[in-house]
């Protein structure tokens, strides 16, 4: 089963742009057996990044494939959350 990260941590970005994981989450992350996406995600307003298991992320993938491009909010997620996202 996959890791379940919960909670809230505020960082700081270095000046390179990049975040300090809280040791909880890179002790979880390194027992972890796939490969993880990381990307851009949204909780009540607020940006954040969501990880997914590659093999989950890929099934997001192809549930969006189905969808219709023509949609806005199709696109609007597609570009938020697709266009964002890290192996």
């Amino acid at each position: 089963m996959a890791a379940k990260f919960r909670g809230r941590f505020d960082c700081k970005l270095d000046p390179k742009g990049r975040i300090k994981l809280p040791s909880l989450y890179r002790q979880s992350i390194s027992q972890q057996e796939s490969t993880l996406v990381i990307t851009n995600g949204q909780y009540q307003g607020l940006r954040c990044l969501e990880v997914w298991p590659l093999e989950e992320w890929e099934v997001l993938e192809e549930k969006l494939e189905k969808m219709s491009s023509l949609r806005s909010e199709v696109q609007i997620y597609q570009r938020f959350y697709l266009s964002g996202a890290q192996p």
